[in-house]
């Protein structure tokens, strides 16, 4: 016995049919739409311009703490150095002061 596809099998099988005249009026009968993109692109703005500002004030506390670092360690340097002049002095002084 051969099976005859259903109404429902035979439409989704079959390309729609469409008049040229009947698709425009379709189109018009359609609720319009709002995405809201005037907001999300205002929103977007506001979001980048915040994003910016963080990445920038990033950017200038790191450079603050790499200067900063940079300076407290020629300071550490410059104080090793007096210190080792002090050392060299004292170990000249105690072998020159030795009979």
């Amino acid at each position: 016995m051969p099976v005859e596809p259903s109404a429902a099998t035979t439409s989704r099988l079959s390309p729609p049919v469409r008049a040229g005249r009947e698709t425009p009026a379709m189109a018009a009968a359609l609720p319009s739409i709002d995405f809201g993109f005037e907001t999300l692109k205002e929103r977007m703005s506001q979001f980048t311009k915040r994003f910016d500002a963080f990445i920038e004030n990033g950017r200038k506390s790191i450079l603050e703490e790499k200067n900063e670092f940079a300076k407290n360690m020629a300071e550490d340097k410059g104080g090793e150095r007096s210190m080792c002049n002090m050392g060299m002095f004292l170990t000249r002084a105690r072998s020159s002061a030795r009979p």
